[in-house]
């Protein structure tokens, strides 16, 4: 009875799948983040994985070297050039090493099951929104020129407003990329919301907890 159990649920599997425009997947995953992990996973979890991590890592790069830049001459575009290079092509690492933090906490006190892999097609898939920020970062660069990266007393309130408008919404972006990710932990882990969270919270509690543990010591000596 199990193998034709199983074959029934395969095809129940497949015929959801159906609802799924495989020729625009990634705007279906922001749409269907729970059916697209699931098809990811059940058939191809390595596609777009490093297009993905490639680009998060470019976005993330020219988003540090914007907030460097205090004018836009020979040396800013060359530091915005080197930084979107640089985090095109090692941004990925950081990614790689986060994976493996979840997976090692999930591990280890939460008793999941999901691989380091896992993760690392989680953070790649769930950075999409965040990876947006950089082009609020660029609106905001070419509204109100580099003077964004420090105090700005004579804003009018439509500047002032629009500042905190572009603000949210990168913060929204944010929001979006952690939802998609506790979404996808849930998946691979198979753990309820609050699991999913705390594999996410507890590494970064702990980390920063090694950190003021460490740093503290350092100056107390």
């Amino acid at each position: 009875m199990n193998a034709p159990d199983n074959r029934f649920k395969e095809f129940e599997e497949f015929d959801e799948f159906s609802n799924i425009d495989t020729n625009n997947l990634i705007t279906e995953f922001l749409k269907k983040p729970k059916l697209v992990y699931k098809f990811i996973f059940k058939t191809n979890p390595e596609i777009y994985f490093w297009p993905l991590l490639i680009i998060a890592g470019a976005a993330n790069g020219l988003e540090k070297g914007l907030e460097r830049v205090v004018e836009l001459d020979g040396s800013g575009i060359g530091l915005l050039i080197g930084m979107l290079l640089g985090g095109g092509a090692l941004g990925w690492i950081s990614y790689f090493i986060a994976a493996w933090f979840l997976y090692l906490f999930g591990a280890a006190f939460l008793n999941g099951k999901a691989t380091a892999k896992d993760f690392r097609v989680v953070i790649a898939w769930s950075n999409i929104p965040s990876m947006a920020t950089v082009i609020v970062y660029v609106l905001m660069y070419v509204l109100y020129g580099f003077e964004v990266n420090g105090f700005m007393p004579n804003l009018s309130d439509t500047e002032y407003y629009t500042i905190m408008g572009l603000n949210l919404v990168s913060i929204g972006l944010i929001l979006w990329s952690l939802a998609l990710n506790i979404i996808g932990i849930m998946h691979i882990q198979k753990f309820g919301m609050g699991k999913a969270l705390a594999n996410i919270l507890l590494p970064t509690f702990i980390l920063f907890a090694i950190l003021w543990f460490f740093f503290r010591t350092l100056w107390g000596i």
